[in-house]
């Protein structure tokens, strides 16, 4: 079970083994960054517990129509998700300003994917989960 909530929604376990063991890192290879993320890191950060609280809370909180509307986005079965709901995902870091990257428990708490808003347009889903995240990015071990 979790022992972390942030936003009321639980962290799941092998991002917060990988935070406690300091593997939760933005890898140096920006070139593998780029190929999972299908985008460059301009300025990537990977956020620990305290990090996701803070974003996550700001995110949940956002009223301001035009700012919902420029992160929401729209759902694109070509390209998936498209969109997010920002009260059913947690903001867990990001490649830059305005390059969020969350898990999304739209479709349930146990091993939500992990998506990440292009700087072309759009949520793209570049893992199934996070233990999937951290083995393409090497930060499994």
């Amino acid at each position: 079970m979790c022992d972390v909530l942030v936003g009321g929604l639980p962290v799941p376990p092998a991002l917060l083994a990988a935070i406690r063991e300091g593997r939760w890192r933005v890898p140096a290879d920006h070139d593998l960054v780029a190929a999972v993320f299908r985008d460059r890191p301009a300025q990537p950060a990977f956020y620990g517990t305290s990090g996701m609280t803070g974003e996550t809370a700001y995110w949940h909180a956002e009223s301001d129509p035009d700012t919902i509307a420029q992160y929401v986005g729209r759902a694109d079965p070509k390209d998936p998700p498209g969109d997010i709901d920002p009260s059913k995902s947690i903001l867990i870091g990001d490649l830059g300003p305005d390059q969020p990257i969350a898990l999304d428990y739209r479709t349930g708490q146990e091993r939500p994917p992990v998506v990440y808003l292009t700087t072309y347009g759009g949520w793209i889903q570049v893992a199934p989960d996070i233990e999937s995240l951290l083995e393409r990015l090497g930060l499994d071990e």
